[in-house]
């Protein structure tokens, strides 16, 4: 994931990257991704 980023950022493209132990509820993972919907109780809160 981390050269991906350096590409993007390279051009200018702003990249935030997440990262959490407790995603939330888990709706789409393959090998490479992960796809989930916090809980509610940390929506807003950035780890």
């Amino acid at each position: 994931m981390q050269e991906l980023i350096e590409i993007l950022e390279k051009y200018d493209l702003i990249v935030e990257r997440l990262i959490s132990k407790n995603p939330g509820y888990i709706v789409y993972e393959d090998e490479y991704q992960v796809s989930a919907v916090p809980f509610k109780a940390n929506r807003y809160k950035v780890v």
